[in-house]
């Protein structure tokens, strides 16, 4: 039974991967922007300041354009304003930052960050060869895991 279980995990994460994919055909210009430019700041380390913006994509020279996309993925849920921490010069400046992976915010568990965005690799699934937890039900879903 342990196999089936892993059997069927693998056949929903499989299902959850194809209606991510397919999904992005039917999305709009602007999530479809929004989208890249999360990708951008994930490629990135998850965060970006407006100047770093700025200096990135040819599209967000501008500051005012730059500061409106980033403002954007903040209404749409991708992330937040945070104070950047830095130097004792100049004015405070604030950074944006993508919501974790694992936050209830986004992500699934598995390799995709929030709102979608790769965050590496591909995902590896390793048998479970022990038994089941005390008190698992039959048919109840199983977690696995990268290896």
């Amino acid at each position: 039974m342990p196999s089936m279980r892993t059997g069927i995990a693998v056949a929903r994460w499989f299902a959850r991967e194809a209606e991510r994919v397919y999904g992005w055909w039917n999305e709009s210009d602007e999530k479809h922007a929004q989208r890249q430019l999360a990708e951008w700041v994930q490629s990135r380390g998850g965060a970006a300041t407006v100047r770093e913006l700025c200096r990135g994509p040819r599209k967000y020279r501008d500051r005012v354009d730059a500061e409106t996309a980033l403002n954007g993925l903040v209404a749409s849920g991708w992330g937040l304003w945070e104070p950047k921490v830095g130097g004792t010069t100049g004015a405070p400046t604030k950074r944006f930052r993508l919501y974790p992976q694992d936050s209830t915010h986004g992500g699934d568990g598995d390799t995709m960050a929030a709102g979608g965005v790769m965050s590496g690799g591909s995902v590896t699934v390793a048998a479970n060869t022990s038994a089941p937890p005390a008190g698992a039900k039959d048919g109840e879903e199983v977690e696995f895991w990268e290896r």
